[in-house]
């Protein structure tokens, strides 16, 4: 029971993390307030005497010393009265769990911790009943990045691992992410540690992974990918990366692989990364027809190999593919048979090799009705003339409700360009790259409206310079004068231009100027032609 003199009271007992009754702390409240009032009390006479202009006696020198020795203990007693009364101090452990999870519960704990304060760590630094509800709510310590880097004992990282993990119980699902290796050189007992990152981190574990995501040398992928006894009844992603130690291989993959057949029922995102030397992506990899996300990059896949795979894949919805256009005997035999592929909503191609045919080979059968954002890139530059005729029957077939067009590196005509825009009015966003020239009447037409009245964004190259600052006028006033967002013209958001001709003139920089201080981020650069 709590004394009815507050300024009896212990500073030092009320700011602790002890859970006061209700009828405490309803005296700590009324008591609080009282004590505020004379606070106040004491302010204005301290404030008082300090104007006073008659001599100050002893007297009034020594009430004036213990008003404000009692106005320094009045303080430190508010303050701690506030910690006792606090609200967070009367949640329910169950409802304090649950503010934690919805808090950091997205945030990844990284190991060893490196003073993030972004994660679950920082509520155990903060007061002892946080720390206890934090470590008794496995939510928080679920997922976990083992932090590979230059001067950490891996061997100490992964027994912190196996305590992180202990915390969680027997049946909350994990997470994992094996960090790429920090240094310039692959550390000499690399393997090693990587074999005993799956001995006791994957392995034990695997039939409560929902996300997976290894960085090993292609050894050790081969070794996981042949475990047949494993099962991963709650993966749902996982992320394969051969790392850049794999160059002295001694083993040879089989004819014949497929990973986790029938073990894996809920994965749906599979991520291969960097799979060069003997382990092969082909249609026999995997159960394909249960992904909904795909992404192969860095890894060689032939036109043929990723047509038979995307057949299997009914339910794609987001895919990254690198194709390798390499020219192989069995690519002279190309399936033109339709790849349907109904739920993709986003598709990231690019080409490795620079072979106009074969790209146009690849797009050819693709029929992608649903398709809401589209990248094409070639790492080469050059003509070809036949990958453009290929683009625009694929957009004209199946694009025609796309929001996002990307095209780098692929040197494109003013008629594909200019035909472009009119077959697909839905674009929002047209990013042809500033080395691509949109023609004069296009952007007439843009200006307008009439040509790609949603468009927001654009990267392209200009010839007319006058005609493009005119666009964006003209786009942002029909912006305003239609702003609802049923409207068929968008407000400009996002303009990358390069012109050709001469320097821009003062008027034209101060149209420009006018735009940017509306909210529209411009760069326009002049070029030689």
């Amino acid at each position: 029971m709590l004394s009815d003199d507050f300024e009896l009271l212990d500073p030092n007992t009320l700011a602790t993390n002890e859970v006061f009754s209700d009828e405490d702390r309803s005296t700590l409240k009324r008591l609080r307030s009282v004590a505020s009032e004379n606070l106040a009390l004491l302010n204005a006479e301290l404030a008082l005497a300090d104007l006073s202009f008659e001599d100050n006696n002893t007297t009034s020198v020594t009430l004036e010393h213990i008003n404000r020795k009692r106005r320094r203990k009045l303080v430190v007693l508010i303050a701690a009265s506030d910690v006792a009364i606090a609200p967070h101090k009367s949640l329910p452990t169950e409802l304090l769990s649950y503010i934690f999870i919805l808090a950091f519960s997205r945030f990844p704990t990284y190991l060893p911790p490196h003073g993030r304060t972004g994660t679950a760590l920082v509520v155990c630094q903060t007061c002892s009943r946080w720390r206890s509800v934090a470590l008794d709510t496995p939510d928080l310590w679920a997922d976990i990045i083992f932090r590979y880097e230059k001067g950490l004992d891996p061997y100490q990282t992964a027994d912190l691992v196996v305590e992180y993990f202990a915390r969680c119980g027997p049946l909350k699902p994990l997470s994992l992410d094996i960090s790429q290796w920090s240094g310039s050189q692959i550390p000499a007992n690399h393997q090693e540690v990587m074999q005993d990152v799956l001995r006791r981190l994957v392995v034990p574990y695997a039939s409560r992974f929902r996300n997976l995501k290894l960085r090993l040398p292609e050894s050790e992928i081969h070794s996981f990918l042949t475990m047949t006894h494993l099962t991963f009844p709650c993966l749902k992603s996982i992320h394969l990366e051969c790392d850049y130690s794999s160059t002295d291989l001694k083993f040879r993959s089989p004819a014949s692989r497929v990973l986790f057949p029938a073990n894996a029922p809920l994965l749906t995102e599979l991520v291969v990364y960097n799979f060069r030397y003997n382990l092969k992506v082909d249609h026999t990899f995997f159960p394909w027809n249960q992904l909904t996300r795909l992404s192969c990059q860095h890894t060689s896949v032939t036109i043929p190999q990723i047509h038979a795979i995307l057949r299997r894949c009914h339910n794609l919805t987001v895919c990254f593919l690198n194709i390798d256009t390499l020219i192989s005997p069995s690519d002279f035999d190309i399936s033109k048979a339709r790849i349907r592929l109904l739920s993709m909503q986003q598709l990231f191609l690019s080409f490795t090799m620079d072979d106009g045919p074969l790209v146009g080979s690849f797009l050819e059968p693709l029929y992608i009705p649903n398709i809401k954002e589209l990248s094409i890139t070639n790492t080469t530059f050059g003509s070809r003339s036949q990958t453009q005729e290929a683009l625009l029957a694929l957009l004209t077939r199946s694009c025609h409700n796309i929001e996002i067009l990307q095209i780098s590196d692929i040197s494109l005509s003013k008629t594909s360009v200019s035909n472009i825009a009119r077959i697909l009015p839905s674009l929002t966003t047209l990013l042809i790259g500033t080395d691509t020239l949109l023609p004069s009447d296009t952007l007439k037409g843009i200006a307008a409206g009439m040509i790609l009245p949603k468009l927001r964004c654009l990267a392209c190259k200009v010839d007319d310079l006058e005609s493009a600052i005119r666009m964006l006028e003209y786009r942002w006033e029909a912006s305003i004068v239609s702003p609802d967002a049923g409207s068929d013209s968008s407000g400009p958001a996002f303009f990358m231009l390069d012109y050709i001709g001469q320097v821009i003139n003062h008027d034209q920089a101060v149209r420009v100027d006018r735009l940017r201080a509306m909210g529209v981020e411009i760069t326009m650069t002049r070029v030689q032609s």
